[in-house]
């Protein structure tokens, strides 16, 4: 009898064991750490990002998430975003800035990306500035600047035309300045229309001269004329916008008179 509760005892202790060991958890598979930024498009801290609608990729080491909520928690300064998404490891996205110079910083707050097991990055922050055109120097021994330059340099402006660079012989020559600057229907320039050009946002005014009528045989210019050109042209300067009086080729050679205060960059024909 004694033998048969031995080995009862044995039997229920083997299946308590048994069960025990059937039941137990297997250990968590550790997650993955949290996503690192490894690499971005711009480049951080970049000086040479053209303005416009600027693709930004930033590429974390992993496979990357975000929530439609999340989207709206990234945040930039200096610019404007949108299209914002996510392809593997990289999150990208188009920030718009149209300014030249132009600082730009792109935030990623903590826990808007995640890995594939939901662990959230750390805060990160993009900056670069755009692009700022570098104007030749008017002062330069050559004082003008090349072809190519000049495309580079184009900025929004606007021909002050049918202006200084009338002409005629109905005219006359060495007559006085308004008579010219008015005789091809427009009117006498002044510092208003210069002022309501830059507020509208132009640059640059361009403003062509004619000066065969107003020269001597020497190739002396009348000094109302001049004085005329040069008040025309302070009306651009003093607004901040880019000119420089250009030469109308009639009858004679001509360039740019020396004469005349530079101003801040040539602007090519």
């Amino acid at each position: 009898m004694n033998i048969i509760k031995s080995l009862a005892f044995i039997l229920l202790a083997a299946m308590a064991l048994g069960f025990s060991a059937c039941g137990s958890d297997e250990p968590d598979e550790p997650k993955q750490a949290a996503p690192a930024v490894v690499s971005t498009s711009p480049e951080q801290g970049s000086t040479t990002v053209e303005p416009g609608a600027i693709s930004v990729t930033i590429t974390y080491d992993k496979t990357i998430s975000m929530t439609a909520s999340d989207i709206s928690k990234i945040q930039a300064t200096g610019a404007t975003i949108s299209n914002v998404r996510t392809m593997k490891a990289d999150l990208m996205l188009t920030a718009t800035c149209a300014e030249e110079g132009q600082a730009v910083t792109i935030t990623i707050p903590a826990g808007v990306v995640k890995n594939t097991d939901g662990v959230a990055a750390a805060a990160y922050s993009l900056s670069f500035t755009t692009k700022k055109t570098e104007l030749p120097d008017p002062n330069a021994p050559d004082g003008h600047e090349s072809a190519a330059q000049a495309v580079l340099n184009m900025t929004p402006g606007w021909n002050l035309g049918n202006t200084l660079d009338s002409y005629g012989d109905w005219i006359g020559d060495h007559q006085e300045p308004y008579k010219y600057e008015t005789a091809w229907g427009q009117p006498v320039t002044d510092a208003h229309l210069m002022q309501a050009f830059k507020e509208k946002g132009f640059k640059g005014i361009r403003v062509p001269v004619t000066w065969y009528q107003h020269m001597d045989d020497q190739g002396n210019v009348d000094e109302a004329w001049m004085n005329r050109v040069q008040e025309v042209v302070d009306y651009v300067i003093s607004q901040g916008m880019s000119t420089r009086p250009l030469c109308q080729a009639v009858d004679t050679d001509c360039h740019p008179l020396p004469e005349l205060r530079p101003s801040p960059a040539v602007r090519g024909l």
